[in-house]
């Protein structure tokens, strides 16, 4: 059970960065539950291996205490949480679906084995930009020239489309998205 303190809620160094770093965190949660929840944006426990390392040089040469640093500057300094950790998509999360079925015909798609190659392909491609939602903890993919749009988690993709550049915007706003580089 974590601690509490008045009725401000849980106190303690994972609940604070928690709070720094804009992570929704549920009452309920233990001090564990927010470290993984940490751990998902690059931020360890100060006792663990990745935690000890607290310093992290950028390519500008400048070092960033990661404690202090923005979710933005923690993906810019610490390649290992960005590139390294995006999954490989292998399938196509509820692909028999009316709605999925629209997508696939709008995209001139013949049949969902086509669609679901498709997608899983644009999506492990170097196609278009990468982005991270840690709000959401999925990966995006989204090629402007094209407005194809992909969203994955684990190796399961949930979303492939074509979207608006005003859309993909206003989506990369209310999904906290960080350009993956």
């Amino acid at each position: 059970m974590a601690e509490k303190k008045g009725d401000d809620g849980n106190e303690g160094l994972p609940f604070g960065l928690c709070e720094k770093y804009d992570i929704r965190i549920d009452p309920s949660w233990s001090p564990r539950d927010a470290w993984n929840a940490l751990e998902r944006i690059g931020v360890y426990p100060p006792w663990s291996n990745k935690g000890g390392r607290q310093y992290s040089p950028t390519e500008s040469g400048k070092t960033y205490y990661r404690q202090n640093a923005s979710y933005g500057e923690i993906l810019a300094a610490d390649k290992r949480a960005s590139a390294a950790n995006v999954p490989t998509a292998v399938k196509f999360n509820r692909l028999h679906t009316k709605h999925h079925a629209d997508h696939a015909r709008e995209m001139g798609y013949k049949n969902m084995r086509d669609y679901e190659a498709a997608a899983v392909e644009f999506f492990n491609s170097k196609k278009g930009k990468l982005y991270y939602s840690a709000a959401r903890d999925r990966y995006y993919r989204y090629d402007e020239k094209t407005g194809y749009f992909c969203v994955a988690s684990g190796d399961t993709v949930h979303t492939f489309n074509i979207y608006t550049k005003k859309k993909f915007d206003k989506v990369k706003v209310q999904d906290e998205l960080y350009e993956i580089k």
